[in-house]
């Protein structure tokens, strides 16, 4: 047997609508919370990478590289408090990955310690390549 089709009451759909209304109001509220606690957060940290210290306002590409990290990884029990964000750019954000740090000097030492090794790797295929710097 067909299901006989149902209409909806006039008073549900107004009801609907005002729901609909309510939770867009509210998701623009949440979002205008999160962009102006990003915004207090850059000037807390005076808008430089807490990790590497570069001045995430000197250009453009800068800028659209700033990420907030977490100290303790969202993967590894971490939370989404402010107390265990941090204002970074993008390169030392991939650099630290999801490694576990209690604070900010442990994290710098730890990107500080792959940038070298970095360093050491690409020189050692520019030396098996026969690269120069002079080049």
């Amino acid at each position: 047997m067909i299901a006989p089709i149902t209409t909806i009451p006039a008073g549900d759909a107004a009801a609907k609508k005002a729901r609909k209304r309510s939770h867009r109001r509210r998701v623009r509220a949440r979002r205008r919370r999160r962009r102006e606690g990003r915004l207090r957060d850059l000037e807390a940290a005076d808008f430089k990478c807490q990790y590497c210290g570069a001045d995430l306002l000197r250009d453009l590409d800068a800028f659209l590289s700033i990420s907030r990290d977490h100290l303790v990884p969202r993967s590894r029990g971490g939370t989404r408090h402010r107390s265990n964000l941090v204002v970074c750019c993008s390169a030392c954000d991939r650099l630290k990955g999801g490694e576990l740090v209690d604070d900010v000097h442990e994290a710098r030492a730890l990107i500080d310690a792959r940038r070298r090794h970095q360093a050491r790797i690409l020189d050692r295929l520019r030396e098996l390549a026969g690269w120069s710097e002079d080049r």
